[in-house]
């Protein structure tokens, strides 16, 4: 028995092999015609074409034409539009790039976080500090004031650690966060913030250096990369409401503090568990 099958396998390795041929000319032969001129040219897409400015005139006009009509712009689809309606053959990355050069698609990165400052915020309490600004708006006798609130929120608890109002955001508010945070958590590994021009102050990069913190910018155009200072802000406007103070007595103004103090006390009470508590930084 084994001396036939030893037999049979050069048989069966000629009927492969002339199987593999039959097929690779049938298919060969679909892609020419008796002239053996070419069924389907190859496609020439990011080299038949060269960007001039015409071009990148009638790219940005008809992604303004598909904005307009309150339709958001999907690079696959709209590149099709580019090829099929403009006949310009141009490559995916080109035509990204045109509309992100006039800000009409945002740039974005192919990892948001790196994975090794995802696995600080995972493992190690104290890891990743994740600082940003918002404004808030306090109205006193019908007259609203706008001040900017630094905040610091550790990743990996949601523990907010430290906190500056001032009337703009300016380098000297991010590095009293972190300092607020020093004193009371110790110095983390990271901070994760925008590209924001106090962030990337040579006081805050100085202060950074010094301490030996990483810092971890989140990339323009990208705020779900730092979510975690985004969430709290949403959180914290939500429960702190519209600020309405009035300074007609000062038994006015002691009912209307008092007002907002129990609201915020009454909001958040409810909002802390009793039988499990997550660990903070420290």
């Amino acid at each position: 028995m084994s001396h036939l099958r030893k037999s049979l396998l050069p048989i069966r390795m000629i009927a492969w092999t002339l199987k593999m041929s039959i097929a690779t000319l049938s298919d060969w032969d679909k892609l020419f015609d008796p002239d053996m001129v070419p069924y389907r040219k190859p496609e020439k897409r990011g080299k038949a074409a060269k960007v001039t400015i015409e071009i990148v005139r009638s790219i940005v006009t008809k992604a303004r034409e598909i904005q307009a009509k309150g339709k958001k712009i999907r690079i696959k689809q709209f590149c099709r539009t580019v090829r099929d309606e403009l006949a310009i053959e141009l490559g995916r990355k080109t035509v990204q790039e045109i509309l992100v050069a006039n800000d009409l698609y945002a740039p974005s990165t192919r990892i948001r976080r790196p994975r090794f400052y995802r696995n600080i915020c995972r493992r190690i309490p104290n890891g990743l500090l994740s600082l940003d600004g918002s404004e808030f708006v306090v109205t006193i006798d019908d007259r609203p004031y706008k001040f900017n609130l630094e905040l610091g929120v550790d990743v990996g608890s949601f523990c907010h650690t430290g906190f500056d109002i001032r009337q703009a955001e300016t380098s000297q508010a991010v590095i009293a966060v972190l300092e607020e945070h020093q004193k009371n958590y110790g110095l983390p590994l990271g901070v994760l913030f925008d590209h924001g021009s106090a962030n990337m102050s040579e006081d805050v990069a100085k202060w950074l250096q010094d301490n030996g913190v990483e810092r971890v910018p989140v990339g323009p155009g990208n705020p779900k990369g730092n979510g975690t200072d985004e969430g709290a802000f949403s959180q914290m406007k939500s429960v702190l409401g519209s600020m309405n103070v009035r300074t007609s007595s000062p038994e006015e103004l002691g009912k209307d503090i008092l007002n907002m103090l129990v609201s915020v006390y009454t909001r958040m009470r409810n909002k802390l568990s009793l039988r499990r508590a997550f660990a903070s930084p420290e």
